[in-house]
């Protein structure tokens, strides 16, 4: 069996956050446009989720800011479970929904 070239992705998913905590490094206002305009697509990340599996990765932690903050996080997260991703989210589970727990 071949080496793995990558084992793990630490994915900074968004750098917006609905808190400003005072401990953070990564604490861009929730409603900022030019942030977000940076962020990268739903699309683009279901590409790169592929390019990292034929890469040998298992593990992906969804980090931020929150990563909960951006609607296409469920669609993300699915991508990635059907890709048989060991996947942790770090969240400050203020934006948990129904339907993302669902997920």
């Amino acid at each position: 069996m071949a080496e793995s070239l990558l084992d793990f992705l630490d994915i900074e998913f968004t750098e917006r956050c609905n808190l400003s905590c005072r401990h953070c490094y990564i604490r861009r206002p929730i409603g900022s446009a030019k942030h977000e305009s940076r962020e990268i697509s739903c699309g683009k990340w279901g590409l790169l989720l592929v390019e990292a599996k034929d890469l040998g990765c298992q593990g992906i932690r969804f980090t931020g800011g929150e990563p909960l903050i951006r609607d296409d996080f469920p669609l993300v997260y699915i991508a990635a479970h059907q890709l048989g991703y060991e996947i942790s989210v770090s969240t400050n589970l203020t934006r948990l929904s129904d339907r993302i727990a669902d997920v």
